[in-house]
């Protein structure tokens, strides 16, 4: 349902313009990315839209790391859901989860990633 929805939006919006709609990961100039809300159905469907404008077919997890951007506060609403019993302070689970907002390089983020996968015992943490 996502995937055509963002099809029908991006046609309308090339329509619109006059000019296709571009991705800067894709096509090498236009839209740098976009921001979504964490919905899984939501991220899924705009990796299967990039996906099929992708002449490579490249996965869609890769589109979506490619151009995406999640909002803050979606983001700390499924650190809350993950974790409704941690403190909210710098060391603790809820601090450590939070903390990948201010990662300022992927390998930074990814290097948090995995000593909160590695270390958290909570199943939630790691997914």
């Amino acid at each position: 349902m996502y995937e055509l929805a963002y099809s029908k939006f991006f046609k309308l919006a090339s329509d619109r313009a006059e000019r296709p709609v571009q991705w800067r990961h894709l096509h090498g100039e236009g839209w740098y990315g976009t921001a979504l809300d964490m919905c899984s159905k939501q991220m899924a469907g705009f990796g299967r839209y990039l996906q099929s404008i992708d002449r490579w077919h490249r996965d869609g997890r890769w589109q979506l790391q490619s151009c995406t951007r999640f909002c803050d506060v979606h983001f700390a609403r499924s650190i809350k859901r993950a974790v409704p019993s941690s403190e909210h302070v710098e060391d603790s689970v809820w601090g450590r989860m939070r903390a990948l907002l201010r990662c300022k390089t992927s390998e930074e983020y990814y290097s948090l990633l995995d000593l909160l996968i590695e270390n958290e015992p909570e199943v939630k943490v790691r997914n």
